[in-house]
């Protein structure tokens, strides 16, 4: 289709798409070297190095957790602004393009067919719109552990840098003999961050 909107458009969606794709690239090396440095770290602080090095692991796993959340945020960023582009491209071809509505319209009522024969029940995918991923994904989410968005992945991975971060001091006050109210200080001061942290991740990835 010849169409200078639609080619603006277009240029704006895969310039996101891109963007969204070498996030999830960048944060996949980060998790993955981030965690193998720490556990690697973490090993020879507590077989070679005084306990004191445990708050180097600490500063390493702060520094992880913020550059990774980064990319993750970017990710999210990116994702809502699609959901916006997919509703006015919609809106674009419902206007200039009827055709579209019959055709869409027709796979809309073969989509249960669809279903069964991909082995996928309630899929839930509206086809009487030519694009629609994004704004799938949101709805989708929280549906079954495999639809829509994984937030289940996204809090898990959320929380290993995080965890490195808290149990660093239990390790030290374990390893230098510490008073026993030292555990409870650590405790009640790791569940106001869990806390904090948890209700700042969920509003920056989407997930509340």
């Amino acid at each position: 289709m010849d169409d200078e909107f639609l080619t603006v458009i277009e240029w704006e969606y895969m310039t996101l798409r891109t963007e969204i794709e070498e996030c999830y690239k960048h944060s996949f090396h980060i998790f993955a070297w981030g965690t193998s440095l720490l556990l690697t770290g973490g090993g020879l602080i507590l077989r070679y190095l005084p306990p004191e090095f445990l708050f180097l692991a600490m500063l390493v796993a702060a520094v992880l957790a913020i550059t990774w959340l980064g990319q993750l945020t970017r990710i999210n960023r990116a994702g809502r602004y699609l959901r916006f582009l997919e509703t006015k491209i919609n809106t674009y071809l419902k206007e200039t393009a009827p055709r579209w509505q019959p055709i869409c319209a027709g796979m809309q009522e073969k989509v249960q067919d669809w279903e069964r024969a991909l082995l996928v029940k309630d899929f839930g995918y509206d086809f009487s719109k030519p694009l629609q991923w994004e704004i799938w994904l949101s709805t989708q989410r929280g549906r079954t552990p495999a639809m829509g968005h994984l937030s289940w992945l996204y809090v898990f991975e959320a929380g290993i840098f995080p965890g490195v971060f808290l149990s660093c001091p239990f390790l030290y006050v374990a390893l230098v003999g510490a008073a026993e109210y030292w555990y409870g200080i650590l405790a009640g001061m790791s569940i106001v961050f869990i806390w904090f942290y948890g209700w700042r991740i969920a509003k920056w990835l989407g997930l509340k």
